[in-house]
């Protein structure tokens, strides 16, 4: 992306998306930089207990998930993909389109977004944080959450078989969560 655009890549995400679509709470999860609007960050244990998640540099990998940012402007840049002008036709349908496998089944995820019958969504996961972002194009629906409670760790812990089965009861699912908010729609 930095090679076409000959910017680098925050420069180009404050140039081309964060300023144009006024996300006024949106910037780069810049490492050991002070940010007065910063929440604390929490992650679930085996027990289901909540600490204090810790910190974590995602310099090397700023598109995904090197952002901090808020429900309301997650909804803002939602609510860009559902207006004309923001991306181009042929960049919606890229990225809406489920990709489909080698034997021509549909596997329901385009370019980022899971893509459902009347929902699309995509959400993300960090040490200390969770979001999901819900587009229902039919009803021009846009619709964010985001927690500062992560489950990363907790994941890590049960695939490791450091944690138990059973400590899988306080993990959630964001894809469930969201078809769930779009029935409301």
């Amino acid at each position: 992306m930095e090679a076409a655009a000959r910017q680098d890549f925050l420069s180009y995400m404050e140039d081309n998306v964060i300023k144009p679509l006024g996300l006024t709470n949106t910037c780069p999860d810049l490492a050991g930089v002070s940010d007065p609007q910063r929440t604390q960050f929490y992650e679930t244990d085996p027990s289901g207990r909540f600490s204090v998640a810790p910190p974590v540099n995602l310099s090397f990998v700023w598109p995904a998930g090197g952002f901090l940012s808020t429900a309301e402007d997650l909804v803002r840049f939602g609510s860009a993909h559902l207006k004309r002008g923001f991306l181009k036709p042929e960049s919606l349908r890229l990225l809406f389109c489920s990709q489909m496998t080698s034997a021509g089944m549909p596997t329901h995820y385009g370019v980022g977004w899971f893509v459902g019958r009347d929902v699309l969504h995509h959400g993300g996961d960090s040490i200390g944080g969770t979001s999901v972002l819900l587009l229902r194009p039919a009803s021009r629906t846009v619709v964010a959450i985001a927690s500062n409670g992560g489950q990363g760790l907790l994941r890590n812990a049960m695939r490791r078989k450091k944690a138990t089965d059973e400590a899988g009861k306080f993990l959630f699912n964001k894809a469930a969560i969201a078809h769930s908010i779009a029935k409301v729609f």
